[in-house]
């Protein structure tokens, strides 16, 4: 079974991608920042990671340059998520 890091600061955001994908089947990992995030990231090395964009402390390009340079992380699908228009 696939692993899904889910990176995201907003609770009922957290939630509904959660519940969302575990409905189908996934197993589902959260995170409440990137500091979090990044740590998630390398004990469990997920198939991928849903990231948000605009975090406060360390945002999502910030996460997604940490684990791109990480040899091991570097082939993980990253995906930034963002609800700026």
């Amino acid at each position: 079974m696939y692993q899904i890091l889910i990176i995201e600061d907003d609770p009922l955001f957290r939630l509904v991608l959660t519940k969302s994908l575990k409905n189908q089947g996934y197993d589902v990992i959260v995170a409440a920042n990137g500091e979090e995030g990044l740590q998630q990231a390398r004990e469990i090395r997920p198939a991928l990671i849903l990231c948000d964009w605009m975090m406060p402390r360390m945002d999502g390009l910030e996460v997604c340059r940490h684990i791109k340079a990480d040899p091991e992380l570097a082939t993980t699908f990253f995906v930034l998520l963002t609800a700026k228009g």
